[in-house]
């Protein structure tokens, strides 16, 4: 019989906006909790863009490690995901 786990640890996230060429705009640090690496990349970059938004940031490129995040963030499921956290990102992302 196979179990699988979700590893957690605590997280925490440290982040910094810039414009080219390199103008620091804002920078945050934000304790996400007991999470998953999979549930630590999503906040991060919902917390990423909730922060974007006020300082009027309409164009923002995100990078991420994890392929995971990626495909899950994916244009298509996007829309379609239950998920919360991609809900919560869809809104933001549609949002004018």
């Amino acid at each position: 019989m196979h179990q699988f786990r979700i590893r957690q640890t605590l997280a925490q996230l440290v982040a910094l906006f810039v414009t080219l060429p390199e103008e620091w705009i804002v920078g945050y640090r934000y304790f996400i909790g007991l999470v998953s690496s999979l549930q630590a990349e999503i906040w991060s970059i919902l917390i990423g863009l909730q922060v974007a938004w006020p300082h009027d940031i309409k164009r923002l490129q995100m990078y991420t490690d994890c392929d995971q995040a990626s495909r899950l963030l994916c244009a298509s499921l996007l829309e379609t995901s239950e998920l919360s956290l991609v809900q919560a990102i869809n809104s933001l992302r549609n949002c004018s």
